[in-house]
């Protein structure tokens, strides 16, 4: 088990069950993600679907509050895209109540932080679904680059979307997270004078 500031990070337990067919089973998280099957109600078969996934993950975790210990999602470094080049997917999906409060943002920093400091990792990638704009927007905050886009490639709410592939290597990662910018810092201020 892992915590952050807020949350709390924990392997999956089959009495999770119910919650993960709830967030599998809510039309504004099934909108965004970015499977192939159309968005059906799911039931326990489904569960099991669920459990082998988890197995075949690096890293699957529940996503709670650390507060109440609600059921808030799940987040996953996924199977290894290439051994050799240590490269690995991240995913994650947070239950509506949840968003808008940065717990994907607080999550996806430890996956993200964990992948290279603790895995070894020289890369993480990730695909998102361009109607997720809270999703796209997270990415970019995190320093995500945008390495292509599958043009309208996902039927979403009635009209097609983008699918766009991100990546984020451990340089740019390490650099972000040990020198952050402060605009008002002196070393700061003083290059802006010097411009």
């Amino acid at each position: 088990m892992f915590t952050t500031e807020r949350l709390v990070l924990r392997a999956y337990k089959e009495t999770d069950v119910d919650n993960v067919l709830d967030l599998f089973n809510n039309p504004e998280v099934t909108a965004y993600l970015n499977h192939d099957e159309f968005n059906v109600p799911r039931g326990p078969k489904f569960a099991e679907n669920i459990m082998k996934m988890t197995e075949s993950c690096l890293m699957f975790c529940v996503v709670e509050e650390k507060q109440g210990r609600s059921f808030a999602g799940l987040a996953l470094i996924n199977h290894l895209q290439s051994a050799k080049n240590r490269e690995a997917s991240l995913g994650i999906a947070l239950l509506p109540q949840f968003w808008g409060k940065g717990y994907g943002t607080e999550a996806m920093k430890f996956f993200i932080d964990y992948a290279f400091r603790t895995l070894g990792m020289h890369r993480v990638s990730l695909d998102v679904n361009n109607a997720n704009w809270r999703a796209v927007e997270l990415y970019k905050k995190l320093g995500f680059i945008t390495e292509g886009v599958k043009r309208q490639s996902i039927w979403t709410d009635g009209t097609w979307t983008d699918l766009t592939f991100m990546g984020l290597i451990d340089t740019e990662w390490h650099a972000k997270r040990t020198h952050p910018v402060n605009p008002m810092s002196p070393t700061a201020i003083k290059t802006l004078h010097t411009l």
